[in-house]
């Protein structure tokens, strides 16, 4: 074969293999077509519908706070919300300049619209501008932060004035042929828009928990109104008002500082969250998983389906059920309010109370009572005037506020000074003033001479107690007030203080000498004792068992929203035992029965009580706080109480009334 045959057989092979190639891409593009609009053309219908589809957030209801017989306490309320949404119109970035202007006069005429009809309606809207309202317009105080991002948000400087923002959202979003107010009502809202990035994939809440009236006008306008929705959101209420509020706590924004972490969790920036209390403490059981609803929209935009994929429902929150009952919470706080009031110390007017009630059987708190109280409702609108207020509503004093017990720290004394073998019921000290080597004295009440812990407890000896203390030891002494719920842990879920008990290391830390008269002070609760009014509670439920310590509660359970199933169950719990077979328990009780005896209002009514009126410096003034412990029923413990009244007098008259309201409330839930 010749050299011209051999060309003319390679280009017939290169045209057949180029014939074969055009061949197979024909065939390739053949099936593929069949396989598009024929075969799976369902499919790729779908799917190219679905590139239209959006998603949007739908917020769950938060867990409920109800009390132990399942009054709700803390509850979601559906409110109406006006939203703006995607179908709103928006100037794009491939959008040209005519094509873009349309879009903004289209929507600041949708805007304005909405603006008339909230005015005509007296309805205000979520107005987070940082711009006056009226000229000459200035960014406000209060809202510097917001003012910032405003200016960030469109690159001007942070020196920028209020009226060239003004100036400069008008002219990006097209604000013209509108008067002065107009302009300015229409800059606010979108301004705030870009600040909150508003777009495709988000809404915008213009006004939160419109009425139902003025919602159905906005549905019956949705044609003249696009992109502007009416939708149902759940928003924290409390049904208790200003009963238990510093139990159950609030809730609010994610703080800067935490978002991070919140966003770790799961969490949407614009999230509510538990910020104190219950509300806090018990988060991650009260929180809702937000559903994620697929909306359909045609090539045009407009909505043609909504639903939700399988598990991206809504999805409410747990309960939370609490140990406190609210009847005995609320007639208790009221109760204790007129108590405080009219049972005032040296120093003419009180300043306040802390009660706490528990179940010795169970450490369950059944009241955890502070006067002054104050409504959740209103507690960030109010702030400034509560945190001002002379008696400041807001202090936590049965439970993170610290007092010295005073005499009531007694029972403590007499169980622990007869549980280490310090002293008998039999023994008798001397009660002498001033007592050995010292200058202090007992009032010597109705007694002197030689005491008894009966009588030492009945009439409060000092003397008997500076011996019990000196013979004890401070070490002796630090060693068994844990036992009782003192200088230590309560086992309470929210916010409380762990006080502290005399020791020399304090002294030595703060470069005081110690003095051994500071171990006589302890024994009468003055010196550095500082207790709450639940760990008083607390050292009763320990006499009243025997020496056995429960953690205290206030959470009996968690159960899902609808009740249909116990999540978990706090049973009781021991912290702490001492030997049961000491007759240490029942001379306490004793004791403490013969003080009530010596009150007319508690004579006969089987209480077990101790008062105190602590002493402390205020402003250079020695004045006195009445405290109260006591135990009822005295002989078969039911309920053990403390109670701590700044500059108050006859606390432990107030037992009486705790008794009327408890067995009131017992009876009638028999019947």
């Amino acid at each position: 074969m010749n050299k011209n045959d051999r060309k003319s057989v390679s280009d017939i092979l290169r045209l057949a293999t180029f014939i074969l190639l055009l061949v197979l891409f024909f065939l390739i593009y053949i099936i593929t077509l069949v396989n598009y609009q024929i075969v799976n053309v369902d499919k790729y219908i779908k799917l190219a519908e679905n590139n239209n589809n959006t998603t949007q957030v739908v917020p769950a209801a938060r867990g409920d706070i109800v009390d132990r017989n399942g009054k709700k306490l803390a509850t979601s309320v559906l409110s109406l919300n006006l939203i703006i949404d995607r179908e709103f119109p928006i100037a794009e970035p491939n959008d040209n300049k005519e094509a873009a202007a349309l879009k903004d006069k289209e929507g600041n005429n949708i805007l304005l619209k909405l603006i008339s009809m909230m005015y005509e309606k007296g309805i205000s809207w979520d107005d987070d501008f940082p711009i006056s309202r009226t000229q000459p317009y200035e960014f406000l105080d209060d809202k510097k932060a917001e003012g910032n991002k405003l200016r960030s948000a469109l690159f001007q400087q942070s020196y920028a004035k209020a009226e060239d923002t003004i100036y400069l959202l008008a002219q990006k979003y097209n604000i013209v042929g509108y008067d002065e107010q107009q302009t300015r009502d229409i800059a606010s809202i979108r301004g705030q828009m870009l600040v909150k990035d508003f777009s495709y994939s988000g809404t915008f809440t213009l006004a939160v928990n419109i009425s139902s009236d003025f919602a159905g006008q906005i549905m019956e306008m949705k044609h003249y109104l696009k992109g502007v929705e009416v939708s149902e959101t759940a928003t924290r209420h409390y049904l208790s008002g200003d009963v238990a509020p510093h139990i159950i706590g609030t809730v609010g924004a994610i703080y800067a500082e935490d978002a991070k972490e919140y966003i770790s969790k799961g969490y949407a920036m614009d999230a509510v969250v538990g910020k104190s209390g219950i509300e806090s403490v018990f988060e991650d059981q009260l929180k809702s998983q937000s559903g994620i609803l697929t909306i359909e929209r045609d090539k045009d935009g407009n909505v043609k389906n909504k639903y939700y994929e399988e598990g991206d429902e809504p999805k409410p929150g747990n309960t939370v059920r609490l140990s406190i009952d609210y009847e005995f919470q609320k007639n208790l706080q009221e109760s204790l309010a007129s108590f405080t009031q009219t049972h005032v110390g040296p120093a003419g007017s009180s300043k306040g109370a802390g009660l706490v009630v528990l179940d010795v059987s169970t450490g369950e708190t059944l009241a955890i009572v502070n006067y002054p109280s104050y409504d959740i409702n209103s507690y960030y609108s109010e702030y400034d005037q509560l945190t001002s207020s002379r008696l400041n509503p807001i202090k936590n004093r049965a439970l993170v506020e610290l007092y010295r017990p005073g005499s009531t720290f007694k029972t403590f004394m007499a169980a622990s000074g007869m549980l280490s073998g310090i002293f008998q019921p039999t023994t008798y000290y001397k009660c002498v003033n001033p007592f050995p080597g010292t200058n202090m004295t007992c009032l010597q009440s109705h007694h002197r001479g030689p005491t008894n812990v009966y009588t030492a407890l009945e009439y409060s000896c000092n003397n008997f107690f500076y011996n019990v203390a000196k013979n004890m030891g401070i070490d002796k002494i630090d060693e068994y007030a844990p036992y009782f719920g003192f200088a230590t842990d309560s086992g309470l879920e929210v916010l409380n203080s762990d006080g502290r008990v005399t020791n020399p290391t304090y002294y030595e830390k703060h470069g005081i000498q110690y003095l051994v008269g500071y171990t006589y002070q302890t024994g009468i609760g003055q010196a550095e004792v500082y207790v709450t009014p639940l760990q008083m509670a607390i050292s009763q439920m320990t006499i009243a068992n025997k020496g056995t310590r429960y953690a205290a509660h206030v959470v009996k359970s968690i159960e899902k929203f609808d009740g249909s199933e116990i999540i978990n169950k706090t049973e009781p719990q021991v912290l702490s035992e001492l030997p049961k077979n000491s007759n240490a328990w029942k001379v306490t009780i004793d004791g403490m029965k013969l003080m009530a005896d010596t009150r007319p209002v508690l004579a006969g009514k089987d209480i077990a009580a101790k008062s105190g009126s602590p002493q402390y410096t205020d402003s250079n003034l020695n004045l006195t706080n009445a405290a109260a412990v006591g135990i009822y029923p005295a002989s078969k413990p039911e309920i053990a109480m403390g109670l701590m009244i700044e500059d108050g007098a006859s606390a432990q008259d107030f037992f009486a009334q705790i008794v009327s309201i408890y067995n009131s409330l017992k009876q009638s839930r028999l019947n």
